[in-house]
Order: structure tokens, then C-alpha cells, then sequence
């Protein structure tokens, strides 16, 4: 699911319970941000200022989906430690780029050339191996 959060947009794959499915959502995360990249970069700069750089950052990981708040304030959201590792991730994306974890990267196996950025210190999260597509 797509879940709109401020300038950010959150999206969810494979949000059914484990164990169900099989496909690959890692897979999927990667050739939705190329598509959507692949889109902004077609799209015309605005007049007089130049085209706002995308980033994307791919976690994997136990998630909590669903709605959370109380009566009168209730949001659909996605929550937990791989959601927080994925923010920090699309900040260490290059522009028009994806930045990936180590779990996610080994989802892949080697069907995307990922680049090995080396182990990157993660606020809350000690040292993560960050990959670059």
C-alpha cells in the first residue's frame, strides 16, 4: 500500500502475514522505484528551477500494518525498525538513486548490479552495510 507521510510517501510490499505468497518483494520495491524514476526523469524541470532529485531507501524486515490512533483520529501507517531503517537509507541514496540494506540486498541475489557502499553509521542503529543502485 502507498502511505502518504508529509513530502515522503511510504510503500509497503508484502504486507501479508509470513509465509503467505513467495514472490520476491524486494524485487518488486526495486523495479517500482526504477519505474517511478524512470517517470520523474521524463518529466520537464519547472520553470526557471531545476527538477527535484529523487531517493528511495529499501529495508527488510517485520513491520506492523494497519490502523493505528483512536476514535476521531484514526491513520493507516506502517510502522517498525525496518520502516525507520528505510528513512535512513533514502537519506544516504545518491540523487535519482536507491539505497539499500544488506537484508534487502541479499533478497536480490545478483539480478541488479548493486554497489557496495561499505558500512555506514546509521543514527539509532550502530553500523549499517549500505548498498547503491
Amino acid at each position: 500500500p502507498l502511505i502518504p507521510r508529509g513530502s515522503k510517501r511510504i510503500y509497503a510490499f508484502g504486507t501479508q502475514p509470513i509465509g503467505a505468497g513467495g514472490a520476491n518483494h524486494a524485487e518488486q520495491a526495486v523495479l517500482a522505484a526504477r519505474t517511478i524514476l524512470a517517470g520523474w526523469s521524463r518529466r520537464p524541470a519547472p520553470r526557471g528551477g531545476a527538477r527535484i532529485p529523487l531517493r528511495f531507501g529499501l529495508d527488510t524486515g517485520r513491520v506492523m500494518v494497519g490502523n493505528f490512533g483512536f476514535p476521531g483520529r484514526m491513520e493507516y501507517t506502517v510502522t517498525g525498525d525496518a520502516v525507520n531503517l528505510a528513512a535512513h537509507m533514502e537519506k544516504l541514496a545518491q540523487p535519482d538513486g536507491l539505497a539499500l540494506t544488506d537484508a534487502t540486498r541479499r533478497l536480490l541475489g545478483y539480478r541488479f548490479a548493486a554497489v557496495d557502499a561499505g558500512p555506514q553509521d546509521v543514527h539509532g542503529c550502530g553500523q549499517v552495510r549500505v548498498w547503491r543502485l
